[in-house]
């Protein structure tokens, strides 16, 4: 939810296009990536099973948990 300048409020979901940000005129791209990283961590941690977790682990090279 972002309450703008003009107090309109707005919703956005993960499938909002960089377009769709660039109307956010009135709040500084740091502030609207800010506001995303908010949503994503308002997502429950899920805890990878043990064969994505291995694929991790082989990939990054460290340990996922």
């Amino acid at each position: 939810m972002a309450v703008l300048n003009d107090k309109t409020r707005h919703s956005f979901t993960l499938d909002v296009s960089s377009d769709e940000f660039d109307r956010l005129h009135d709040m500084p791209l740091k502030d609207v990536v800010s506001l995303a990283h908010r949503y994503l961590l308002d997502f429950p941690h899920l805890d990878l099973d043990p064969a994505q977790k291995e694929s991790w682990n082989q990939t990054m090279g460290g340990d996922a948990g």
